[in-house]
Parts: C-alpha cells; structure tokens; sequence
C-alpha cells in the first residue's frame, strides 16, 4: 500500500504530466502561428491539417495492434474527440466549414479564421501526440525495469568488492531521470513538423533509464 508520501510524488507527477502536455500545446500554437507568419504563409492552416493526418498516419501504421487497459490509440482519440466536439476522429472532424462559426458572428474575425482554424489542428496533433505518449509507457517501464535491475546488481558487484562509493553521482543521476523523460515529451508534442515518434521517445526512454541505471549503482544505503 502507498504511503503518504508516495501519493503526493504520484500525484504530483501525474499533475505536472498533464501541465506539461498543455503547456506544450500552447507552445505549439503559438510556434505554427510564427511559422504562418514567417516560414510558410502560403500554405496556412493546410500546414497544420498536414501534420494531423501524417500524426494519424504514424498512430495507425505503429500502434494499431497496441492496448492499454482494454482501449486502443483509435479508440481512445475516437472517444475525446466525441466528447470535445461531438464526432469521432475523421474528415468531419478536420473540415474547416466545421468551425467557420468561430469567425462569422464578427468581419473583423475572418481575418484570423485561418490562425483559429490552426490552432484547432495544432490541439488535434497534440491529442494524438499524447496519446501515443500514453501508449509508450510500457517502452519506459521496460527499459527502467531493465536499468534498476541491472544497476542493482552493479551496485551489490561493487559493495563486496569493496570499490568506492559515490553518493554524489547517484544524487545527480537521480535528478536527471525525469527531465529526461519530460524533455523527450515536450519536444515531441511541440515541435514544429512531424516525426515519427520512435526519433524522440526513444532516446528519452534510453536516457531515462540511464540516469536510473547510474542512479541505482551508485547509490550508498541499503535498498
């Protein structure tokens, strides 16, 4: 049974997983918005269109056999965009007539139906990113269950072979297992264009784990 203590850092992560998710979705609007304004105007909102059905592309060629908890990533998404906009993820979804309301109760508006109509499409992306993400945890567990263990029995190799201990670099070390973890995440839902995801969850699972794997060495206490 948790501990008091373990439910606040529990919470907490799950607290700051979420901010982080929507920190990164406005990061991401306001950087397609730049990119509309600087890097491709002639393309508009159509560049964010692009990325949610490139997204949807990755989410359906990679994790169409992948479940968590009895729900797939296509039935998952389905069911958050039913229940923000009342249909299931599919071309009513992305058709722009859909959201033309957002600018015709005022002239002045229609001058950033495309910025809205980007934004729409940037949070879509963002939806499936997470969702992937979600998805990927099982990656970070196997690679972390692989990391402690291994990490464990260094750390015994060392205490009966009587080696130095450092209790400064499994501080460090342990600092630096979740923002490797987080930074892989923000980058992934923010950035600009598509990726395939396996280009940045994995490395940040790598580097995760062995931030871990050092932390575990070298720590000096008995487990």
């Amino acid at each position: 049974m948790a501990t008091p203590n373990e439910r606040i850092d529990i919470l907490s992560f799950v607290i700051i997983s979420i901010g982080m998710v929507v920190g990164a979705t406005v990061t991401g609007v306001i950087i397609e918005w730049c990119g509309m304004i600087w890097f491709w105007p002639e393309q508009g909102a159509q560049h964010a269109l692009k990325m949610v059905i490139d997204e949807a592309g990755y989410l359906n060629a990679d994790f169409v056999n992948a479940a968590l908890f009895g729900w797939t990533p296509t039935e998952a998404i389905h069911y958050i965009t039913q229940a923000v906009t009342g249909s299931p993820m599919g071309p009513d979804v992305l058709d722009p007539a859909r959201y033309r309301w957002l600018t015709t109760w005022s002239a002045s508006m229609k001058v950033f139906e495309q910025y809205l109509l980007a934004a729409i499409y940037i949070s879509i992306v963002c939806l499936i990113r997470a969702v992937i993400l979600l998805f990927s945890l099982p990656l970070y567990g196997l690679f972390m269950f692989v990391a402690f263990f291994d990490g464990l029995m260094l750390r015994d190799l060392r205490k009966y072979g009587g080696a130095r201990e450092s209790g400064l670099r499994h501080h460090y070390a342990k600092r630096m297992i979740l923002p490797c973890m987080w930074c892989g995440w923000g980058l992934y839902l923010a950035i600009p264009f598509t990726i395939h995801p396996n280009w940045i969850l994995v490395p940040s699972a790598v580097l995760s784990s062995v931030s871990l794997w050092l932390a575990v060495r070298f720590f000096k206490k008995h487990l």
